[in-house]
């Protein structure tokens, strides 16, 4: 089993507060402010390419100035990286999410296939700039991993970070503010 340091990085997106090391992939946006979060990272040592993710938030707050998500006509873009750059990214072209009245849903095609399995997007009926996301993945190749992870998802012009601190083992917690 291969363990992480203590602190990781839950982003949904990349600001331009980037770390240096990660200046090359980050990007510019408007900002998501993240709470009630956890992280469970699971590492297989063999067959390689077999590691597994679930990243849960319950609020994925957008900021009053945004337009909105549209993950259906904007697409999705989850990576996981470390301070050396991204490890781990796939995008859900537009199109490929489905909409059900207040949430948003993909299903991979195969679900054993490599990379993202389900993701879940939910907005709270009470604030229409608040929404729930679940992110699972199947055979994703961790291994490139060596500090903590930094998490994150683009949707758009939104994206926004959220500081985790380890709970036990490999699951991280990120309350928020």
């Amino acid at each position: 089993m291969r363990f992480l340091p203590l602190v990781a990085v839950l982003a949904v997106g990349f600001v331009s507060a980037a770390l240096p090391e990660q200046e090359a992939w980050a990007q510019t946006c408007l900002p998501i402010t993240l709470t009630d979060c956890t992280v469970r990272l699971k590492f297989r040592t063999f067959p390689s390419g077999v590691d597994r993710f679930r990243v849960a938030c319950k609020h994925m707050l957008l900021d009053p100035a945004t337009n909105g998500i549209d993950p259906v006509g904007e697409g999705l873009t989850f990576t996981i990286a470390d301070a050396n750059g991204p490890c781990f990214s796939e995008t859900i072209p537009p199109g490929a999410m489905l909409r059900k009245a207040s949430a948003w849903k993909y299903k991979s095609a195969d679900g054993r296939a490599p990379g993202i399995r389900r993701i879940r997007l939910r907005a709270n009926k009470k604030n229409d700039k608040d929404f729930k996301i679940v992110v699972k993945s199947r055979s994703a190749d961790l291994q490139c991993l060596s500090t903590a992870p930094i998490i994150g998802v683009t949707i758009g012009d939104d994206c926004g970070t959220q500081t985790c601190v380890l709970r036990r083992g490999t699951v991280y917690e990120c309350p928020g503010m």
